[in-house]
C-alpha cells in the first residue's frame, strides 16, 4: 500500500511538533507601511495533475538536536521536497538562492501542515501568525487577526487539522498558509519589504524575528549547511531505505525528491513560474 503526501506530512508533524524550540517559532511582524504586501496572492490551488506516488515505507533521518550533522540531514531531507517551489519564488522576487529554503529548514522542517509546536497560532512551511498572513493577502482559518502569539487560534488550528485528518487538500480549503506556493510567495514578499526598509538581506531576514537575537545568522548558517550536507543527506537516505521499492521503482533519494518536485505541479507550480517577475 502507498501513503499519500498528506500522511507523510502528518507523520512528520507528529514526530517533530513536540521538539521545536521557541526560537524557531517567533512570528513575523509587519510594519504599518509595506509595498510587496499589496501584490496579489498567486491564484493557485490544488489540481491532481500528477499521481501521488505514495511513500509508505520511507524512512527519514530523525530530528536530532544533540547531533548537529544528523539534525541538518533531517532538515534537508524534508525541506528538499519543496526546493523547486522555493527556487521559483526566489527567482520571481530576485531573492538570493537558498534563503527561503533555509528559512523553511529553520521554521518547519519542511512540513506544510506544521503548526507552531507551542500552538501559538503559526502555520505552514514558514510559520505565519494570523495577522501577518492576512496583511500579506492570505485567507486563514478562524477569525484571529493577531500578529503575535494567539494560543486560542492555535487550538483552533489543531482541531481543524484533526478534523481534516491531516489531508493537505482539506486544509488548503481552510487556510492558505498550508499551501506551499502561497506560503513561500508571502514570505518572499515579506522579505522584500524587509529589504526595502533595511537595505540588505541580513537585515531583511532578521525582520522575520526582530526580537530573536541572531535569527538572521542562524538562517545563513542553515543556508550554508544545506549545501555542505546535501550529499550526506542523500547517502543517509539511501542507506536507510536500501532495498525498498515504490510502485516498481527503487526507493532512492533521487527518485523520492524528484517525485515530490513533480507532484508540486499539483499545487500550481507550472502556472506560478509563468507569473511576471517582480523587482
Amino acid at each position: 500500500m502507498t501513503e499519500p503526501i498528506e500522511k507523510i506530512a502528518r507523520r512528520d508533524f507528529l514526530a517533530l511538533a513536540g521538539g521545536l524550540s521557541a526560537a524557531l517559532l517567533s512570528p513575523p511582524e509587519v510594519e504599518a507601511r509595506t509595498t510587496y504586501a499589496k501584490i496579489p496572492v498567486p491564484d493557485v490551488g490544488y489540481k491532481p495533475i500528477v499521481k501521488d506516488q505514495g511513500f509508505s515505507s520511507v524512512e527519514l533521518a530523525p530530528k536530532s538536536p544533540n547531533n548537529y550533522q544528523l539534525d541538518v540531514i533531517s532538515r534537508i531531507q524534508r525541506t528538499e521536497r519543496w526546493r523547486n517551489i522555493a527556487e521559483a519564488v526566489e527567482d520571481r522576487f530576485g531573492i538570493p538562492r537558498g534563503i527561503i529554503y533555509a528559512v523553511v529548514m529553520n521554521e518547519s522542517y519542511g512540513d506544510p501542515l506544521q503548526p507552531n509546536a507551542t500552538n501559538d497560532g503559526g502555520l505552514g512551511l514558514v510559520h505565519f501568525q494570523p495577522g501577518t498572513a492576512i496583511a500579506y493577502g492570505l485567507d486563514i482559518f478562524g477569525n484571529s487577526k493577531r500578529r503575535g502569539r494567539d494560543h486560542r487560534h492555535g487550538r483552533q488550528l489543531a482541531d481543524m487539522l484533526k478534523e481534516c485528518k491531516y489531508d493537505i487538500k482539506c486544509v488548503l480549503e481552510e487556510d492558505d498558509r498550508a499551501h506551499p506556493i502561497k506560503n513561500l510567495d508571502a514570505i518572499a514578499r515579506y522579505l522584500k519589504d524587509g529589504f526595502s526598509r533595511k537595505g540588505n538581506w541580513e537585515g531583511a531576514v532578521q525582520t522575520i524575528n526582530p526580537k530573536g537575537r541572531g535569527y538572521a545568522g542562524r538562517i545563513f548558517r542553515w543556508q550554508n549547511a544545506a549545501i555542505k550536507f546535501r550529499e550526506a543527506a542523500e547517502r543517509d537516505f539511501n542507506e536507510r531505505n536500501r532495498g525498498k521499492m515504490v510502485n516498481g521503482h527503487k526507493l532512492t533519494y533521487d527518485f523520492y525528491i524528484k517525485s515530490f518536485w513533480d507532484m508540486n505541479r499539483n499545487f500550481g507550480l507550472g502556472d506560478y513560474k509563468k507569473l511576471k517577475r517582480v523587482a
